[in-house]
């Protein structure tokens, strides 16, 4: 009985001693500054880091702004070299042929400057010839009443040199092809029922001559040529469309 007395006084007695002990640290705890400024420290040094990341937030998305900015400039500046640049070959797609065709009306300028000089040429032949013909009729015109026909035999004969077609078309073909390689045997080749004087005809309309040009030209009726004409399409086997000018333009 003693003893369980003595354990209940000594119980009592270590539970006072540790109410006053926790008492007195707490006490200690709550007197001393330095704990309260380490919690303030703290406290200012979360705010700067979150700060920090806010700043620094704001500043890449500022840049990435600054980015999409520079990136779109860039993609309409590329848009824009783009169709310039389309433009650019345009144009020189363009200008290249036009310089074609300009070298092409070049080459058939000359071919006609060098037509019309063997025409001249051919003109200043046959007026030669037309004067000594002239010459021999008025002389025997002037030294006999009577012509005898061995004479009038050698007159027709020099006028018979004056209309040798073949000849002349032969001279023809041979000045036009300087300005057209091979053109007649290209025609032929397209075309080997061509006449001669459906090749001639299309001299003409390669020359770029009208129907009633060509009609003077070869005294006979706009009608006959526009004939001539149709008739070189079917034997070309070409549209009805189609120009015969362009086809020859071609050879």
């Amino acid at each position: 009985m003693i003893c369980f007395t003595l354990m209940a006084c000594y119980t009592n007695r270590v539970d006072h001693d540790a109410s006053i002990s926790k008492m007195h640290l707490t006490t200690i705890l709550s007197s001393n500054p330095s704990n309260d400024s380490n919690n303030q420290k703290n406290s200012v040094s979360h705010n700067h880091i979150i700060t920090f990341l806010i700043v620094t937030l704001c500043l890449l998305s500022i840049i990435q702004g600054i980015f999409i900015h520079l990136n779109k400039k860039a993609l309409k500046r590329n848009k824009a070299l783009n169709i310039n640049r389309l433009n650019y070959l345009e144009i020189e797609k363009k200008n290249a042929s036009l310089n074609s065709k300009n070298e092409e009306i070049t080459k058939l300028l000359k071919s006609n400057e060098r037509i019309l000089f063997s025409k001249i040429l051919q003109l200043s032949i046959y007026n030669d010839k037309i004067n000594n013909i002239a010459d021999k009729v008025s002389q025997l015109i002037a030294s006999e009443k009577t012509i005898s026909p061995n004479k009038l035999l050698s007159i027709e004969k020099a006028l018979k040199t004056l209309i040798n077609e073949e000849e002349i078309w032969n001279d023809f073909k041979i000045q036009f092809e300087k300005g057209r390689p091979n053109f007649f045997k290209k025609l032929k080749k397209a075309a080997p029922d061509l006449s001669v004087n459906e090749l001639k005809h299309c001299t003409y309309v390669l020359a770029n001559m009208r129907t009633k040009e060509v009609s003077k030209l070869i005294n006979v009726s706009p009608r006959s040529v526009e004939t001539a004409r149709y008739r070189i399409k079917k034997k070309l086997n070409l549209a009805k469309d189609y120009k015969l000018f362009d086809f020859l333009q071609q050879l």
